[in-house]
C-alpha cells in the first residue's frame, strides 16, 4: 500500500515537472499579451501590434463599433479621420485576404461590436483562389474562440522570439495597419516606369468576360448579409490601375475582372440591405497613373474618395441601370496612352 502511494506521488511529481515549463510559457505569454487579447488598454496608447492576422480579434472582441471594414491590405490605409465624424470606426483589413479568413473576420465581427454598418472590400484577387484557400498562416483559433483558444494561443514561443518586434511595430488602434509612407510615395511616382507596355487600344473592343459566375465564391456573404436583415452591408469594387490591363503579360486579366463584375450584380442585386459601390473604373481615380504604387495598391488619395463618395452616397449603384462590363470597358479604351513613357517612345497611342 505504501509502495503504490509512493508510486502515484513520483508520478504526479513527474507530471508536474512536463507541465511546468508549459504552465510557465502560458503564463508570460498571458502576461506579455502582445496581442492585447486579454488585457486590452486605451485603444488611443501605442500597445498595438502590426500584425493586422493576429492583432484584429482582439480589437474585434474588446472595442465598441458601429462600422467596421472588412478587406485586403488594399483598404488597410482606411482610417477614422476619412469618415463622418460621430461613426465609431474599426478597420480590420488584412494582408493577403481570401474567402475563407474573409469569412471568419466578418463573423467574429459581426458578434463583437454589433455593427449596423458593414463595408465589405469587393477585389476580385480576394475571391479568386477559391472558397478553401488560405495565403500565409491565419490563427482561426483566436476568431473561433472556444475552450481551446487559451491554449493554441499561449502554448507558443513565437511571442517571446518576436515580441522586441511586436513592441517597435506598436501603435493605437487607429491607422495601425497602414502601409502607407514616404517610400510608398516615391513608389507612386515611378513603379509603371519597369513594365512593358502593349500601348494600342485595338484588342480592348474585343475582350469579354470569363465564364466563372463566381456564385459559390459570393455564397458565404451572401450567407451572412441575408442573416441581418438589421445591418447596413456595403459592398464597394475598390479601382485596379486601369493602366495596368495594357501591361505586357496580362491579357488575361482583362476578362477575370470583367467576369467579376458581372459575377457582383448577378448575384447580390435584389438583396434589400446591400448596397453596391462601384470605384473600379472611376475617372480621376482608376485612371490616375500616379494615384497607385503597383497594380491594385491605391494611395490614401483614393481611401479618402472613397470614404467621402460612400457616405454621401456618390457613386451607389442601381443594379438595374450597372452596366459592369462596358462601364471597365469603356474606361479602358478611353485611357490615354501618351501618359505613359514607354507609350510616347513607341510612338503607339
Amino acid at each position: 500500500m505504501v509502495a503504490e502511494r509512493g508510486d502515484v506521488l513520483r508520478f504526479v511529481r513527474r507530471l508536474a515537472g512536463f507541465l511546468l515549463p508549459f504552465a510557465g510559457l502560458m503564463a508570460i505569454n498571458a502576461f506579455i499579451d502582445p496581442f492585447r487579447f486579454y488585457i486590452f488598454p486605451d485603444p488611443e496608447a501605442p500597445a498595438f501590434a502590426n500584425e493586422d492576422r493576429y492583432q484584429s480579434p482582439a480589437l474585434m472582441k474588446h472595442l465598441d463599433y458601429d462600422t467596421l471594414l472588412v478587406g485586403s491590405s488594399q483598404s488597410s490605409n482606411f482610417t477614422r479621420a476619412m469618415f463622418p465624424n460621430g461613426i465609431k470606426f474599426l478597420n480590420v483589413a488584412a494582408r493577403g485576404l481570401t474567402i475563407k479568413p474573409l469569412l471568419q473576420t466578418l463573423d467574429s465581427g459581426l458578434r463583437g461590436g454589433q455593427p449596423k454598418t458593414v463595408l465589405i472590400e469587393l477585389h476580385q484577387g480576394t475571391f479568386r483562389s477559391g472558397v478553401n484557400d488560405v495565403h500565409g498562416v491565419y490563427p482561426d483559433y483566436l476568431y473561433n474562440e472556444s475552450l481551446a483558444t487559451p491554449f493554441k494561443h499561449l502554448l507558443t514561443l513565437d511571442y517571446l522570439v518576436d515580441y522586441a518586434k511586436y513592441r517597435r511595430q506598436a501603435g493605437p488602434v487607429d491607422g495601425l495597419f497602414s502601409w502607407w509612407s514616404k517610400k510608398s510615395e516615391e513608389s507612386a511616382k515611378t513603379y509603371f516606369r519597369a513594365w512593358s507596355f502593349r500601348c494600342d487600344k485595338a484588342w480592348v473592343a474585343d475582350t469579354r468576360p470569363g465564364t466563372l459566375d463566381w456564385a459559390d465564391e459570393f455564397a458565404g456573404i451572401k450567407e451572412r448579409v441575408r442573416r441581418h436583415p438589421e445591418i447596413r452591408f456595403i459592398g464597394y469594387l475598390t479601382p485596379r490601375n486601369l493602366y495596368s490591363f495594357y501591361r505586357t503579360g496580362t491579357e488575361g486579366e482583362v476578362n477575370i475582372e470583367l467576369s467579376f463584375r458581372q459575377g457582383v450584380k448577378k448575384n447580390f442585386a435584389g438583396i434589400s440591405n446591400f448596397e453596391l459601390y462601384d470605384f473600379g473604373a472611376l475617372p480621376g481615380l482608376a485612371d490616375d497613373l500616379t494615384g497607385f504604387i503597383d497594380e491594385g495598391h491605391f494611395t490614401p488619395k483614393g481611401n479618402e474618395l472613397i470614404a467621402r463618395s460612400i457616405f454621401s452616397g456618390r457613386e451607389k449603384i442601381d443594379f438595374d441601370a450597372w452596366r459592369p462590363v462596358e462601364t471597365m470597358r469603356d474606361a479602358i479604351s478611353r485611357l490615354n496612352m501618351s501618359a505613359v513613357p514607354q507609350c510616347q517612345t513607341d510612338k503607339k497611342t
